[in-house]
């Protein structure tokens, strides 16, 4: 996401200047002379539109605000999405001007990116890395390392996704190169669409059917995955180019559209509307759902083509002060989000109001002093392209690349305490072997289709042996390999089906994959009869949770509902890493990151199914968390929670044995099926 080189021209002047009262007495006001000046050498005369800078500003105005939790913006970044429409816009149409002038050159486009997009970037990264040397643990570090090294080479976007990063969890608040995975992506693509340009100049009938189908099949890729495989449909290229070819469509296709005045006005308008009903859109899908994506990106394209003649939006995004925002826009994205990632990091419990409306102004100050000292002086023209490449971005790139290969060997862990070090390497435990032994990987289902589900073996009944099912989602998840090793101890069989963010809820809505893994689950159910069924989940979307436990019940097997875990706003590794030492500050943290909703829920729940027949209720929380104070630790050196809500194996082992444990056993003697040995296996 960037602000891509424009130029000026006749094209929507600099309305009501004087109006503003920021005309100088010269006739142009100062933001008017630094459009002027950062456009005047980069395109050629008659293509500066002053409202794409305008929409530009929007779309990342919506981003910081929603980076800032600005009541209101949790979907602000859709503005990225914004941002890859116009991409596509103006790219298409520098090409074509190179085109239709006779110098259209790819090596020449490459160059003009590198200038645009290098140097900035170079320097933020580098920043970073100065920054995080001070402030982060080793195991944070390392992270942001291999993130800045494959930033450097363009993978960032698919770092963070083989990395399973979220980028709207607890974990990405932290991240301080979080946001470099748009900037990937769209190189990715602008390393191959100027050879798909130049083809289209030999076939120009065939370039729009082919930039179409392609989007098309891009977007059906989206739609298709995106309930199953979220993680690389937000980061991975095939499923986000739509996006950027729906601006290359307005580029090429657009200039047919000849409207009159109203009808101009009316698709203006109604590009503003679609935005915003992609921003306070009502749905619960989810804050970049592909729904809210088709509005929002719809409404910039309409804008955009709305844009080529008055109308009364284009004037407002035309207004010189919206203008400048645009112009530093890519240097506003660069530096807001470090300078917010790392206020997070060192305070957890949350930022105060004044804090962030201070960091917000610190990114626009540091966003014009990138734009005026590092953006303009090194991407002008007269600098030379390749004088620019050899004396700067090339020797800028090796040296980033090799400061993050120095800073992230295992994230040089002689900086932090011996404990701090053990607690803070959670952070990266996905990537540890006792991840996939938690879990039990075979029986944990996590893409689409449930095709790394091993039915055959996580679903096999024993006649010759009472059976225990583990049913539900993550959180159940992370209860089966301590429930395998008990059940293994006393003799059971053991069956488990945990599929990422499925509730064991039939007709379950809003996902056909969850229901349909939960209608395979209930069939296996009713057929193999376990003794026992104990269900497991976050617990937020359960209103038939209660037609489920009947379902069960009333073919007459025991459930075990087990209760919400505590969720903290924070990632737990790191903050008990960073402030182990200082109890009380500990503490406070503590109090104010639990996450409240939890205990309301287990409220509701255990007043629902307590008392019921054949249920017994499990809670959690009131062993994890007395007085609502919750434990953090599972021993000395791990941590209960290796994200916000996910235990640890040993942190799963505890609560276990001692919440679990007893009431699975009582439910294993009664129930009518083989008798335990008299001597149960050890455990594992």
């Amino acid at each position: 996401m960037r602000a891509v080189p424009i130029a000026p021209g006749a094209a929507g002047g600099k309305p009501g200047l004087a109006a503003a009262g920021l005309a100088s007495p010269g006739g142009l006001s100062l933001a008017a002379r630094m459009t002027r000046a950062v456009a005047s050498s980069i395109q050629p005369p008659g293509a500066y539109r002053a409202d794409i800078d305008g929409l530009r500003a929007l779309a990342v105005v919506l981003v910081v605000l929603d980076h800032a939790k600005v009541a209101g913006f949790g979907r602000g970044s859709l503005g990225v999405d914004i941002f890859f429409v116009i991409s596509g816009f103006v790219i298409t149409g520098v090409l074509r001007r190179d085109a239709d002038a006779g110098h259209f050159s790819i090596r020449d486009f490459y160059l003009r990116r590198v200038r645009r997009i290098a140097p900035a970037f170079l320097v933020m990264l580098a920043a970073v890395l100065v920054v995080g040397l001070i402030l982060e643990l080793p195991s944070e570090l390392e992270s942001t390392a291999d993130t800045a090294l494959s930033g450097v080479a363009l993978l960032a976007n698919v770092t963070l996704w083989r990395e399973g990063a979220g980028y709207f969890g607890a974990r990405a608040q932290i991240s301080p190169l979080m946001h470099t995975w748009s900037l990937s992506l769209e190189e990715q693509f602008y390393l191959v669409y100027p050879a798909l340009f130049a083809l289209g100049l030999r076939a120009r009938r065939l370039f729009t059917p082919c930039v179409a189908a392609i989007a098309v099949i891009s977007l059906a890729l989206q739609w298709r995955f995106a309930a199953g495989e979220a993680g690389a449909v937000f980061y991975l290229a095939p499923f986000r180019i739509w996006e950027i070819l729906l601006g290359c469509l307005a580029a090429t296709e657009g200039w047919r559209w000849r409207p009159g005045w109203a009808a101009r006005e009316v698709a203006a308008w109604l590009g503003v509307v679609l935005i915003a009903a992609a921003l306070w859109s009502p749905s619960d899908l989810g804050a970049a759902a592909l729904p809210e994506q088709l509005l929002a990106c719809g409404g910039a394209a309409l804008l955009i083509l709305a844009g080529r003649e008055p109308n009364l939006p284009r004037m407002l995004l035309a207004w010189p002060p919206v203008v400048f925002v645009g112009l530093i826009s890519y240097s506003l994205y660069l530096w807001h989000w470090p300078l917010l990632a790392y206020a997070n990091l060192l305070a957890p419990e949350g930022l105060a109001p004044a804090l962030t409306a201070l960091l917000v102004a610190a990114s626009f100050g540091l966003a014009v002093l990138s734009w005026r000292f590092v953006e303009r002086p090194l991407r002008a023209p007269g600098a030379g392209p390749l004088r620019w490449i050899a004396g700067f971005a090339l020797p800028g790139a090796v040296a980033v690349a090799i400061a993050a290969i120095a800073v992230g060997a295992a994230g040089l862990p002689a900086r932090a305490p011996a404990r701090a070090v053990a607690l803070s390497s959670y952070e990266n435990y996905t990537n540890w072997p006792e991840f996939q032994l938690l879990y039990r990987g075979h029986c944990f289902a996590s893409h689409t289709g449930s095709g790394d589900y091993d039915a055959a073996r996580c679903l096999a009944p024993d006649a010759a042996r009472k059976n225990v099912l583990l049913w539900g989602d993550s959180h159940a998840g992370d209860l089966a390999e301590p429930l395998a090793e008990l059940a293994q101890a006393d003799g059971a069989n053991f069956m488990q089906a945990t599929k990422a963010g499925c509730p064991p809820v039939v007709d379950i809505g809003g996902s056909p994959d969850c229901a349909g893994f939960n209608a395979r689950i209930m069939a296996a159910i009713s057929q193999d009869r376990p003794d026992v069924v104990v269900l497991s989940a976050r617990w937020e979307r359960d209103k038939r949770l209660g037609a489920t436990i009947r379902a069960l019940t009333g073919r007459g097997l025991a459930v075990m509902l087990v209760g919400p875990s505590p969720e903290f706003g924070g990632v737990v590794p790191a903050f008990l890493g960073r402030f182990y030492a200082d109890a009380p500050r500990l503490a406070g943290i503590i109090a104010v990151v639990t996450s409240r909703q939890r205990f309301r829920v287990a409220a509701r729940l255990q007043g629902q199914f307590a008392s019921q027949p054949g249920v017994t209720y499990v809670s959690l929380l009131d062993d994890l968390c007395p007085g609502g104070r919750c434990e953090l630790t599972a021993g000395p050196d791990a941590p209960l929670i290796w994200d916000g809500q996910h235990f640890t194996l040993p942190g799963a082992r505890g609560v276990v044995s001692r919440d679990i444990a007893a009431p699975l056993q009582r439910l294993l003697a009664a129930a009518p099926g083989p008798a335990a040995p008299t001597s149960p296996a050890a455990h594992r």
